[in-house]
């Protein structure tokens, strides 16, 4: 019995072991992935979009610019966003950008019930939450990559309408427990400019 007993528990520790191999290398290729994504983002950004973040930034004395908030894009296919941060904290500061899924309505501006958020964030989004470190009225330009899924849960097709994504910047560390899906009210101070940004996808 002892024997029975000391191979289950070499089995279990086995099993428990190559799962966490498995998480740990999947953890490592999404990291690498997400960076070198948004490095080759970084050097095909136009410059007509960087110059309206730059005229947002500091011609309007925005400190958070999204000229292209809404952007079209056909299922299987992926679309750019860009996000521009301005320190304006007299010091240098690191800074977060978090992106979340929030709702999805149909041509018709019926709410789609069907989308599953984990399964979007996950699956559509693409870029690096930071931290990024901004030097005072400096400026950073971060970019967002929509890849739209053809499905938009598990055995679930995307079906057309307008994907609606919440947007926060954090300056400094991010509240625990905060949920830029659904951000409390009233806004933690560690939003920077205290408001949440929007995003939208139209599918097609």
């Amino acid at each position: 019995m002892k024997g029975k007993k000391g191979f289950e528990l070499t089995a279990t520790f086995l099993v428990i072991l190559i799962i966490t191999i498995v998480i740990f290398v999947g953890s490592i290729y999404f990291t690498k992935k997400f960076f070198s994504t948004a490095e080759e983002m970084r050097a095909t950004i136009d410059r007509q979009t960087e110059a309206e973040i730059e005229s947002l930034l500091f011609q309007e004395g925005s400190i958070v610019a999204m000229p292209m908030f809404k952007k079209a894009i056909v299922r299987g296919k992926q679309g750019a966003f860009w996000l521009g941060i301005r320190n304006i904290l007299e010091k240098t500061e690191n800074f977060y950008v978090l992106v979340k899924f929030s709702k999805a309505f149909s041509p018709d501006e019926e709410v789609i019930p069907t989308t599953d958020s984990d399964y979007i964030n996950t699956k559509w989004l693409l870029y690096n939450p930071g931290p990024y470190t901004i030097e005072n009225n400096a400026f950073e330009m971060v970019p967002v990559l929509a890849n739209v899924d053809l499905s938009m849960a598990d055995g679930v097709t995307t079906q057309q309408g307008t994907y609606s994504f919440n947007v926060c910047v954090i300056s400094g560390t991010i509240p625990s427990g905060f949920d830029c899906a659904s951000p409390p009210k009233p806004i933690p101070p560690s939003v920077y400019s205290g408001k949440i940004y929007k995003m939208y996808v139209e599918v097609s």
